[in-house]
């Protein structure tokens, strides 16, 4: 009896109070499918309730983990972005590693990520926003290394280096033979970050050949990342190693230790351009991370 009631109004009473049925149903095995099944097949009546920020976070995992629903990954992102502006923020991190690793963040547009920021960023905690930009670039970069639209985590990075003041000799002390690393500067007074990839060891002195090394832009306040690999007919000499910093081909990044001060130079033409302007900028702080490969 009481089934084929839930049966006959399961959409009706999912509009009315969503949290109320998710609590009701956690003794009845047999109502929990019906309403799983129900919201599988019409997600916008679970993501468009009016307390839906007040769902337990098991449904919401529930939920996003299926890459069936009818419904675009934006609006998916949106839903999770306002779940979790409801959270304190002792429980953000926690909630934010649970629930970000089933966004299918391939699916969403740039102009799509762009129009979520403006209209959220007013009213979302910027912390979580952040988080979201992060999460969005860490993919980006684990597609451009491996060369492939994929959202599966199959690195870990391992801070070596991160210093405001730091010579040339230490960073080769921290960096040098530890394979595929990420050199990261952040540039003085602006909201940039000059980067580069290099597959290989970083050693002392000497020219490598690579297909595979790149450089790119970043910033905190938005997703966007511009991408420069090494032109084809210059990918012998990709990555040069000296003594005083890291060298990506010929001063396309040219990050070195000089007057107590690290400087990038941008003015080559062995790398795709990264839209920056050919001149010298200073760094604030320098950071390399190393990349491990797991299978």
């Amino acid at each position: 009896m009481l089934n084929q009631y839930f049966i006959n109004n399961i959409e009706k009473l999912i509009s009315n109070d969503l949290k109320l049925i998710l609590d009701f149903i956690e003794s009845f095995k047999e109502l929990q499918k019906i309403v799983v099944r129900t919201i599988f097949h019409k997600p916008k009546l679970f993501f468009s309730a009016e307390n839906f920020q007040t769902i337990p976070i098991q449904y919401l995992k529930l939920f996003i983990s299926n890459e069936n629903l009818d419904i675009k990954e934006t609006e998916i992102l949106e839903k999770v972005i306002l779940w979790l502006n409801g959270r304190d923020l002792k429980d953000l991190n926690e909630y934010y590693n649970i629930l970000l690793k089933y966004i299918r963040f391939n699916q969403i547009t740039d102009n799509g990520f762009k129009t979520l920021y403006v209209n959220l960023k007013e009213s979302i905690n910027p912390a979580i926003l952040k988080k979201i930009i992060r999460k969005e670039q860490l993919i980006k970069l684990m597609q451009w290394i491996d060369r492939q639209d994929t959202t599966n985590y199959r690195h870990n990075f391992k801070l070596l280096l991160k210093k405001n003041i730091i010579k040339a000799e230490q960073l080769h002390n921290s960096c040098n033979n530890k394979g595929a690393t990420i050199v990261i500067g952040k540039l003085k007074n602006e909201d940039s970050f000059i980067k580069g990839y290099n597959p290989l060891n970083w050693t002392t002195e000497t020219y490598k050949g690579t297909k595979d090394s790149f450089i790119f832009t970043s910033s905190s306040k938005n997703k966007n990342m511009r991408l420069g690999r090494v032109k084809s007919n210059y990918d012998f000499t990709a990555i040069s190693c000296r003594p005083e910093g890291t060298h990506f081909g010929y001063y396309d990044l040219y990050i070195l230790y000089k007057n107590n001060n690290w400087k990038v130079k941008n003015d080559g033409n062995y790398y795709e351009s990264i839209g920056l302007e050919a001149k010298d900028y200073l760094i604030d702080y320098f950071e390399v991370f190393q990349i491990i490969k797991y299978r």
